[in-house]
């Protein structure tokens, strides 16, 4: 019996390439890599304080130290 040489070319190196690359990205979702849960996200408040030195008298009626203003 003659014994075959393991001959590898261009076409076997690409098909695992695919295979390879097929397999991170499964592990990659899967895995959750890069993914970041609710929970670990910090909100953050801030308060702005606004001064306004000059104000009309027909807006000042409508303004009060303390008000809360929400974009």
């Amino acid at each position: 019996m003659s014994k075959r040489k393991l001959r590898i070319n261009l076409i076997d190196i690409l098909i695992l390439a695919v295979i390879l690359t097929a397999a991170a990205v499964l592990v990659y979702v899967y895995a959750g890599i890069g993914r970041t849960d609710v929970q670990d996200v910090e909100t953050v408040f801030l308060e702005y304080v606004v001064e306004v030195p000059e104000l009309e008298g027909s807006m000042a009626n409508l303004l009060a130290q303390g008000d809360v203003a929400e974009d």
